[in-house]
């Protein structure tokens, strides 16, 4: 009886143990031949039952395979991969084994099918032209290739007696858009082909009225995807282009790579695979699991997060600094004290960290659920952050935290600059742009004595200006004319004067139109130093020394040490009259160079440390310097600490944030602030809750890629993002020329 029971408790839990095992994984690509179903999950091929059921995996390469193509008998699968370098197409058994590479044209190719069991159909770009593709056809046996004459030739389908070829031309595959109900220019054609003469090819269904995508031939017909009805369903046409006809009727859900065998489509919609039976009529969801052990949701560790740098800032005491990289952020400090990395949800995303004007507190955005909100966090990594800003109207873009006081400007996407007191959380508007930009204010920048901030902002001509904010009498200056483009003030030391740069020399390069190889004159040396005289008695600095000028007292009394309790008024009437230009009354301020290969660089609050980025990337290097001295030869001991920085990632917590972060960003910049009337919270509804399903970096991409398309507006391409790759992969060269072997 005990081994009985023994055997009973261990088959259960190997039963649990297997439940648990097998997942519902997010599905792309499916292909099937009679039972046999083959689909892309988790960036591998997996093999099923079109009945459905659990999934074996095909392929383990690191980097993802995708599109796989049953051959007509069933035996083989075409499809894309990137075992040698680029991506091409390969070909293994239909039961897994070794790939073999068919064509080797160094990327630039896709899949498109079989022409029957020995040749395989892909579409490639290499070619010259301006948008140049063309079918061709690659004997899987001997490599051969053939050209299939039809210019700008994309999806195709070929009839049963092999005479006959169905493609489509044009089409938003142009250019990997992504976009629904598309009736421009580049709309989806359908043409027809004769494999056995060298005819021109024709179009059919002229008169359609929106797009044709990926023909299937089938008994006569030509079934193929179509939003006419608004949205995608399963049309066919006759061989001729005529009788088109609807067979499904879907009201929402996108219908995505569709392959047919023997009367059966099966295709991808959202993350699932369903199978539609031509003769009666009927879509049912293929039930799939995965058995898998989720390799790419597991936590990895990237060493090198300053490749993913987003913002450096240094605390207004210039003894350390806040960096954020790829949506967390940590606080380095010279010497040995340790790095602080700063804890919060792995499915928040942080910018624009900025030190508190005590170093006590650090300043952050955090991108989450409807809005990015303001947030302030311990400096010390010790105790619990505290939202200061709630149901932000606009997406927030850049935070600047005054050096001197509690208080945070910021810009948000409606054209405001806007100052907030974290303590009383009271916000008020600095200025409103009247410029068509939506990022209209930049180089935020406060006085020593913190009562006025200086800004650069876009004018109604969309030009740079600089303009002065006095928070005490709520006053909004311009500094600068509108003749010129002018940005990056700065005031000096004692508030007597605002120095900026402007766009002012027109030095042509080259000097003159002659030349065979000139292509007209360029600027490129534009910008020069300015300032503009805040104070109407101060003498300019640069001025060279007269027998008028009085003497300069150097004395250290205690008198001249103490700062005054009010800050210098600035007299703004006529300000932007006083601006000091260079010209030959001007001394010519010899320069040395400080430091090379600077990215960036910011003064402490008092002037006294220098903090200086070099190089760039996972090379870049941030030292904070005595800013009165010379860069330092040996500056180890000023360089912040941070080769030990690592960032621990959970994927699938990053791709949840990935995936919101799309849907807020599609809403805040879409062109249309009404965003062409789509309810834009029901497609929320409806493909947010499909990243919980996501096993795979470029998974993310299929989703953004749907969730993005129901916007409708172009340009709508999703560039992939740091998906899995093989360390050991090649990269292609090329010949300068193409060889062909000919007989004498």
């Amino acid at each position: 009886m005990k081994t009985l029971i023994a055997f009973a408790v261990g088959a259960l839990a190997s039963l649990a143990l297997s439940a648990v095992a097998q997942e519902r994984g997010y599905y792309q690509s499916p292909d099937l031949h009679e039972d046999i179903l083959v689909f892309v999950s988790e960036g591998d091929l997996w093999r099923a039952s079109v009945q459905g059921g659990t999934a074996v995996r095909l392929t383990t390469h690191p980097e993802a395979e995708s599109t796989p193509i049953l051959s007509p008998d069933g035996n083989w699968i075409a499809f894309m991969a990137s075992y040698d370098g680029p991506e091409e197409v390969y070909l293994i058994s239909a039961t897994g084994g070794s790939p073999k590479r068919l064509p080797h044209e160094g990327g630039g190719v896709s899949l498109r099918g079989w022409r029957d069991n020995e040749r395989v159909i892909y579409r490639t770009t290499n070619l010259s032209g301006r948008l140049p593709r063309i079918l061709r056809t690659v004997d899987r046996t001997s490599l051969s290739i053939v050209d299939l004459p039809f210019d700008n030739a994309d999806q195709a389908t070929i009839d049963q007696p092999d005479s006959t070829i169905f493609f489509t031309r044009y089409g938003l595959s142009m250019f990997a858009d992504n976009a629904v109900l598309y009736r421009g220019g580049r709309m989806a054609q359908l043409w027809r082909g004769d494999l056995t003469s060298d005819a021109e090819a024709e179009r059919l269904a002229s008169d359609f009225g929106a797009p044709i995508r990926h023909p299937m031939y089938h008994e006569d017909r030509i079934y193929f995807v179509s939003d006419k009805s608004g949205a995608d369903n399963i049309w066919s046409v006759n061989t001729n282009g005529e009788d088109a006809q609807q067979h499904t009727t879907r009201e929402q859900w996108q219908l995505r790579t569709p392959s047919m065998h023997d009367g059966t489509i099966v295709f991808q919609s959202g993350a699932d695979l369903f199978a539609y039976e031509v003769a009666s009529n009927e879509i049912r969801q293929l039930n799939l699991f995965l058995m898998s052990d989720g390799d790419y949701q597991r936590d990895r560790w990237i060493d090198t997060p300053l490749a993913y740098l987003e913002h450096a800032r240094m605390n207004p005491a210039g003894d350390a600094a806040v960096l954020t990289a790829r949506g967390r952020f940590a606080s380095a400090y010279t010497g040995q004290r340790r790095r602080i990395d700063h804890r919060f949800s792995t499915d928040i995303r942080a910018r624009s960290a900025a030190f508190r004007h005590d170093g006590d507190s650090i300043y952050a955005i955090l991108d989450q659920d409807d809005r990015g909100e303001i947030w302030q966090f311990p400096a010390n990594g010790q105790g619990e952050p505290r939202q200061l800003t709630e149901n932000a109207p606009a997406h927030i873009w850049r935070l600047a935290p005054s050096p001197h006081a509690d208080t945070v400007v910021y810009a948000d996407k409606r054209g405001r600059l806007l100052s907030l007191v974290p303590s009383s959380g009271a916000v008020e508007t600095i200025d409103t742009t009247t410029s068509s930009f939506d990022a209209p204010f930049e180089d935020v920048t406060w006085s020593n004595g913190g009562r006025y901030i200086a800004y650069t902002f876009y004018d109604a001509r969309n030009m740079r200006r600089v303009a002065i904010y006095d928070t005490q009498s709520k006053r909004r200056t311009v500094a600068t004319t509108g003749k010129f483009e002018s940005f990056a003030p700065a005031f000096s030391s004692d508030g007597s004067w605002l120095y900026f740069i402007s766009d002012r020399n027109f030095a042509a390069s080259p000097g003159s139109p002659w030349g065979d190889r000139n292509m007209g004159p360029a600027f490129r040396e534009r910008g020069q130093i300015f300032a503009v005289q805040l104070d109407e008695d101060a003498a300019f600095p640069f001025h060279p020394e007269s027998e008028l000028a009085e003497p300069v007292d150097d004395s250290n009394g205690e008198d001249e040490t103490e700062e005054a309790e009010t800050e210098k008024e600035i007299a703004f009437e006529g300000l932007a009259d006083r601006q000091t230009v260079p010209g030959p009354n001007r001394i010519d301020p010899s320069l040395s160079e400080f430091a090379s290969n600077v990215q960036r660089f910011q003064l402490s609050a008092d002037g006294s440390k220098l903090f200086v980025q070099t190089g760039r990337g996972s090379d870049a290097r941030f030292l904070i310097v005595p800013s009165d001295k010379d860069f330092p030869s040996d500056a180890s001991s000023q360089t912040l600490r941070l080769s030990d920085w690592t960032l621990r990632i959970n994927p699938h917590q990053e791709w949840r944030q990935l995936v919101a972060d799309a849907w807020r960003l599609h809403r805040d910049f879409a062109y249309d602030p009404n965003l062409r009337n789509v309810d834009w919270e029901a497609v929320r509804s409806r493909y947010v809750p499909m990243r919980d399903r996501v096993g795979h970096r470029t998974e993310v991409d299929d989703l953004l890629k749907q969730m993005a398309a129901e916007l409708g507006i172009l340009p709508g391409q999703i560039r992939s993002g740091d998906a899995p790759a093989d360390a050991e992969s090649g990269t292609p060269s090329f010949l300068g020329a193409i060889y062909a072997v000919r007989s004498n």
